[in-house]
């Protein structure tokens, strides 16, 4: 009876110990899961970044804008995003319940089942479900494997409409009254709906075959061009801008920029540590633009660079007068399809240590959020959009204005400060300088690159200057 009873005991103390293991187990994964996936828009979920578009589009459109965010990236791979597992479905469905998530305004009237996210299963082309890399995807008395489909699904309902439902969605929004169909789970629709959508990419080799003397890699700038013919051409940027010119640029180069948007509200800032450069795109595609006075023809916006060094004293790419500045602010624009040049705007960045610029800090607190390389945050385009950096609030009177920065300017054809190195960039160099305190560069000089040394000294060296730079006036 003793030893019965010590059993009894024993096993009892056994059960308990595991379950109040497991409970743990289940409450530090779910904290986890909660703190890294919440309200992210880009998640790395073993060894893939995944990414939400929250823009519309049906299933072909948001499969080719997939294929060209990876391609931005240098990934090798990239698609609608694809759920092998359990720890992915959980870390999307905590993404895509962010509480600011934006919805358009016609989705408050449409049914839940045209609400979510598509992702990258189909069978519009076997006939059996499939993700974009080829895998199967398991569904009702199918192969086992993983699956999180709604309740009833998929059911193919509208068939008789001549189309069929072979495109796949996760829900944004619960079904009210019907269980089995909760935020997350999986749904087929018609591949023509216009919905958000989610891209995966894979991350690209350690190897880039170029970088910085902070990165991990060997091909350092003075090396480019013995990989890159077009490094070692005539017209090469950065330069030593001259501002003791006295000549102006002829009239189709002259005038100051003014900007535009497609899109308004829409527009949503990609803020991406690429593990050599910080870089900011814009969702959706070409949603903003320049113009040069004199000129009708849009400039749209391809991305932005930022660059710094570890001191006041350097961190510019390119220097006026001789002058390095603390660091420089590159808005490149998509070449032009008539001229297959491209306009690059250059703002040097200067440093003081008080009084913060207010009009960087919702900037800097998403570059704050991509310390890592490979690290992705979207923010929404403030209202005035990149713009609204050149102001300064700090300042008083006619300096704290766009219009003062703006005011002169020098322009010279250069290049790309980076591999291919292509001199087809119409540089525009700024000399009156915005302004941040000590503390928002700090924020930058925590950045670290690919490799995990600090982003700082990710500058091309000066090249020669050649003699084509001209003034440009507002």
């Amino acid at each position: 009876m003793e030893v019965r009873n010590f059993m009894t005991s024993f096993l009892l103390l056994v059960c308990l110990t595991s379950l109040g293991k497991s409970t743990e187990k289940v409450r530090r994964m779910n904290t986890h899961r909660g703190q890294e996936c919440f309200g992210k828009s880009s998640m790395i979920i073993n060894g893939k970044e995944y990414q939400l578009f929250n823009e519309k589009a049906n299933y072909d459109e948001a499969k080719v804008k997939c294929e060209k965010w990876g391609a931005k990236w240098m990934s090798a791979r990239a698609s609608l995003a694809t759920i092998p597992d359990q720890e992915t479905q959980e870390c999307l469905s905590d993404m895509i319940r962010s509480p600011g998530n934006y919805q358009p305004k016609d989705w408050r009237r449409q049914p839940p089942f045209e609400i979510g996210y598509t992702i990258g299963g189909t069978d519009q082309r076997e006939g059996s479900w499939k993700w974009a890399t080829g895998d199967p995807i398991h569904t009702r008395g199918k192969k086992p494997g993983y699956s999180n489909w709604g309740r009833f699904e998929p059911n193919d309902w509208r068939r008789f409409s001549g189309e069929g439902e072979d495109c796949m969605s996760m829900l944004l929004r619960g079904v009210p009254g019907l269980i089995g169909y909760e935020r997350g789970k999986w749904i087929d629709h018609l591949c023509s709906v216009k919905m958000f959508f989610i891209c995966e990419r894979d991350l690209p080799d350690s190897d880039f075959g170029w970088g910085f003397p902070n990165n991990a890699h060997s091909l350092l700038p003075s090396d480019w061009p013995n990989k890159y013919v077009t490094c070692g051409g005539s017209h090469q940027s950065p330069v030593d801008v001259d501002i003791t010119t006295n000549r102006f640029c002829s009239n189709d180069l002259s005038t100051v920029t003014s900007w535009g948007t497609e899109h308004n509200e829409d527009v949503q800032w990609v803020v991406h540590n690429t593990g050599r450069n910080l870089e900011i795109r814009l969702q959706p595609e070409r949603s903003l633009y320049s113009t040069f006075h004199g000129s009708d023809v849009k400039h749209y916006v391809d991305k932005i660079h930022i660059k710094f060094g570890d001191s006041g004293y350097r961190g510019s790419e390119h220097s006026i007068g001789g002058k390095v500045y603390a660091g420089e602010l590159q808005i490149f624009h998509h070449p032009a399809e008539e001229t297959g040049e491209r306009h690059a705007l250059s703002f040097m960045l200067q440093e003081r240590y008080f009084q913060p610029n207010r009009r960087w800090s919702k900037l800097l607190r998403h570059i704050n959020t991509v310390q890592e390389a490979d690290m992705t945050s979207v923010m929404k385009s403030p209202e005035g959009h990149f713009k609204y950096l050149l102001g300064d609030t700090a300042r008083s009177n006619d300096y704290r204005s766009e219009e003062y920065v703006t005011g002169a300017a020098v322009r010279y054809r250069g290049s790309l400060t980076q591999p291919p190195c292509t001199d087809d960039v119409i540089w525009t160099v700024y000399p009156r300088a915005i302004t941040l305190s000590f503390a928002q560069f700090s924020v930058l000089r925590h950045l670290n690159m690919e490799g995990g040394q600090p982003m700082k000294g990710n500058t091309r060296p000066l090249q020669p200057r050649s003699d084509d730079h001209c003034i440009v006036l507002s």
